[in-house]
């Protein structure tokens, strides 16, 4: 990814490129500046040739049809020809829902059917980001699947989670939960605007975020590192990351963002400034006193791999004194150190030394969250 490239940088590509509805015609958009032509393929014509998009200005192609063709949930890549003379199929950089293995074809998802329950939310989340170096600001790190406790037979279900989750992190007194690896990647790339849904449809994550929000819980999306680039090839990815940040404030009601540059995180900030956005760590944008407010977790506060329940709980209680907002990663309150490459393991509660310790964090996040720390 190339953060020194801003040109087209806009934050609402999101809502021109990739696959759209307009009242009942549906319109396709990609950009692919080496193209000498581009086609359409999919369910809607059975993978075959497809159909020829018209080329606009700057690599900027567009189909435009019946809404009957390109239906909800349909599946589609782009077959381009390329100036040199060679053929690629490519899933949609914009898609907002994707196949999760195999040939990681892009489905056609309308986003803009939910309907969202949480006015009362956002409007008190815009007082509290104004207050923020004076409110607790505590978060709750997790791998969605990884956190649940196993159902074998079950498909993981982000309704089960919310149910399971919310009143678990009141618990820890954590004020926002924060979604790591939440994105569909193949391992090794990932898809910016897709969310993995496990089978289901992405309005499951937004009820997710919505049942959060009623319960009084802020939700943060963990996006790419510098070093992961896009699941399809992107002609201006710094671009397609800008506008996929942007999208999941917007079309997902997220109240914060982990990005990979901070001076993308700023500009951010100014479009978005309730958002809580941050980067390495640290807080940024215009924050009362323009002040970078820093997030630790407890590892800050131990040292060495060999590290005992007693440790864990000095670190906590270090954690929770110290001045920075706080980061919780999940499974450590536990006195588990390795659950988000995991998963979180919950047997571990049967040891009274390990229940114990959550009992303390919780006690320790309930008297941070009332100002007694």
């Amino acid at each position: 990814m190339n953060i020194d490239d801003s040109s087209y940088v806009t934050f609402e590509g999101y809502g021109y490129f990739g696959v759209h509805f307009l009242g009942d015609r549906a319109v396709a958009r990609v950009r692919v500046r080496d193209a000498d032509k581009v086609f359409l393929t999919g369910d809607f014509c059975a993978w075959q040739e497809g159909t020829k998009l018209e080329r606009l200005s700057d690599g900027v192609w567009e189909f435009q049809t019946s809404r009957d063709l390109l239906f909800e949930g349909c599946k589609y890549k782009y077959r381009v020809a390329t100036k040199d003379g060679n053929e690629i199929f490519m899933a949609d950089p914009y898609e907002t829902h994707s196949e999760e293995s195999g040939a990681y074809a892009s489905v056609i998802c309308n986003t803009e059917s939910y309907e969202w329950r949480d006015a009362t939310w956002l409007e008190y989340r815009e007082q509290y980001k104004k207050e923020l170096c004076s409110k607790p600001l505590s978060i709750y790190k997790i791998t969605a699947d990884k956190w649940l406790r196993a159902d074998s037979g079950s498909r993981f279900s982000y309704r089960t989670l919310a149910c399971e989750l919310a009143p678990y992190v009141k618990q820890l007194g954590c004020t926002h939960v924060q979604l790591a690896y939440f994105l569909v990647s193949d391992g090794e790339n990932t898809s910016y605007f897709a969310a993995r849904t496990f089978g289901g449809h992405p309005s499951e994550l937004a009820a997710f975020v919505d049942s959060m929000h009623e319960a009084g819980v802020g939700v943060i999306f963990e996006l790419p590192t510098k070093d992961q680039k896009a699941l399809s090839p992107c002609d201006d990815e710094f671009a397609c990351y800008a506008d996929a940040c942007a999208f999941w404030l917007d079309k997902y009601h997220a109240d914060g963002l982990c990005v990979a540059d901070p001076t993308l995180a700023e500009r951010l900030a100014e479009k978005f400034p309730h958002a809580i956005l941050v980067s390495d760590r640290k807080i940024v944008g215009d924050i009362q006193d323009g002040q970078a407010l820093t997030i630790c977790s407890h590892d800050a506060f131990v040292q060495g791999f060999n590290v005992s329940l007693e440790d864990m709980r000095s670190a906590f209680e270090a954690l929770m004194a110290s001045p920075c907002k706080k980061l919780i990663v999940m499974g450590s309150e536990i006195g588990q150190t390795d659950a988000v490459d995991t998963s979180v393991d919950w047997s571990l509660l049967e040891d009274l030394a390990h229940a114990e310790l959550q009992k303390y964090v919780a006690e320790l996040g309930q008297r941070y969250i009332s100002k007694t720390i």
